[in-house]
């Protein structure tokens, strides 16, 4: 059953986001190739007052890779940068069929 890790922030360090986390980033997810599903810089608002607007959702086969991924040592060793570079939150959800 396919998993969502869905992170939402607002960017406080646009370079180190850019230049430091991604490419790195993208590396550490080349094992597990989840599909990108969304990367939106001003997510649209529709319900309440979220401090945040960017919105990056990825899909991966299980939510067991999803959680191999975020717990890799190749990951561990970068969410430093990304935590740096952002102020936001992310969630893992799996996927349901009514």
């Amino acid at each position: 059953m396919s998993a969502y890790f869905i992170f939402t922030h607002k960017v406080i360090d646009p370079d180190k986001l850019n230049n430091d986390y991604l490419p790195k980033a993208i590396v550490s997810l080349e094992k597990y190739n989840p599909e990108i599903l969304v990367v939106d810089q001003n997510s649209e608002i529709i319900e309440g007052k979220p401090p945040y607007t960017r919105t990056v959702i990825l899909n991966f086969k299980s939510k067991e890779e999803a959680k191999e991924w975020y717990n890799s040592s190749e990951y561990q060793a970068i969410i430093h940068l990304r935590l740096e570079a952002v102020d936001g939150f992310s969630m893992l959800c799996n996927e349901y069929y009514l």
